[in-house]
């Protein structure tokens, strides 16, 4: 297998699976390094395309990427004298070794998104390098990296130019290697 195409959202990250509490971006890093360990892809190229980038930047503004949590304590349950008080999550922890800036939830005047607002390209920069490097970790990490090539890519799907370079691209590292494998290039 020459390349290995792993697309995730990356606007999900406050989002959590009810059944074990955990938010989708740790749960799709994690199965990017189940893949990465699989032996199958041990001398694979990875391309990993972190998609939903325009729903990314306007979430960036109106959903904190970092949060400390806040729980909820929920009243007693009508009708059980008995019963006891439970803690329910009303806000997860996420991302709290994440060091850059951090967007403002209220801000007047609103963010501008298309990239002229300094302040919000700051914020969302050093989201995406922490994203980058979150997956990228994971990689060097492990104990018989050779000399895998890993690409990561912000995508929007929607934006068929941005698409199609990234698809170029990946088309150049696919032949690349195929180049290499077969003795072609050094």
């Amino acid at each position: 297998i020459t390349c290995v195409l792993f697309v995730a959202a990356i606007n999900e990250y406050d989002q959590y699976y009810e059944e074990d509490n955990r938010s989708r971006l740790d749960v799709s890093v994690e199965l990017f390094r189940e893949t990465l360990e699989e032996k199958t892809f041990q001398d694979s190229a990875m391309i990993v395309f972190l998609n939903k980038n325009d729903l990314f930047r306007k979430k960036l503004t109106t959903a904190p990427f970092k949060s400390y949590g806040v729980t909820m304590y929920t009243d007693y349950e009508l009708g059980d004298d008995d019963a006891e008080p439970y803690a329910q999550p009303l806000v997860e922890q996420r991302n709290l070794d994440y060091k850059g800036k951090e967007c403002k939830m209220i801000k007047f005047p609103p963010y501008k998104l298309d990239g002229s607002d300094e302040e919000f390209e700051q914020c969302y920069n050093d989201t995406c390098d922490y994203i980058r490097e979150l997956y990228r970790k994971q990689s060097d990490d492990l104990p018989f990296k050779k000399s895998r090539n890993l690409y990561i890519h912000f995508t929007t799907s929607t934006d068929t130019k941005n698409l199609e370079r990234i698809m170029e691209s990946a088309q150049d590292v696919i032949l690349n290697t195929s180049l290499t494998d077969l003795g072609a290039i050094i």
